[in-house]
Order: C-alpha cells, then structure tokens, then sequence
C-alpha cells in the first residue's frame, strides 16, 4: 500500500510557476517528500502538478501524455 495524503499539498505545486515545468517538478518531489516518500506517491503528486500546470497553460489536448511522461520519469530515477 502507497497512500498518498501528499496530493492534497502538491496539486498546488503547478500554480506559482507554471511556466517552468522543470520547476514545478521539483517543488513537487520535494513536498511530496516531506511525508510520502513512495516513488509510487511522488509520481502521483508529479502527475497531477503537471495536469494543473498544463491546464493554466491552456494545452489541454497535451495535458495528459505530458503528465504521465514526467510521472514515468520520477519512477525511473
């Protein structure tokens, strides 16, 4: 079992800098961290910052290929 009470503080994470989705990435980790270190839980905390972040951003057809990309990322590393 991985649960994850850190996405409710990383979705936030794609607000401030949305334009920077390196950034947003690693805000994200770092809080997800905090609490729920399960590389399963940071990739859901990553997946779901980049959704917001990709939602503000107005490209709303990519949102979800890119999400699940940077996902895959955090779990490979």
């Amino acid at each position: 079992m991985a649960p994850n009470g850190g996405l409710m503080r990383t979705a936030v994470t794609g607000i401030p800098y949305f334009d920077d989705a390196d950034r947003v990435q690693e805000t994200t980790v770092q809080f997800c961290k905090a609490t729920h270190a399960d590389p399963r839980c940071v990739a859901s905390a990553v997946l779901i910052a980049e959704c917001v972040r990709g939602l503000i951003e107005g490209k709303t057809l990519n949102v979800r290929c890119n999400a699940i990309a940077r996902a895959r990322r955090v779990l490979e590393h």
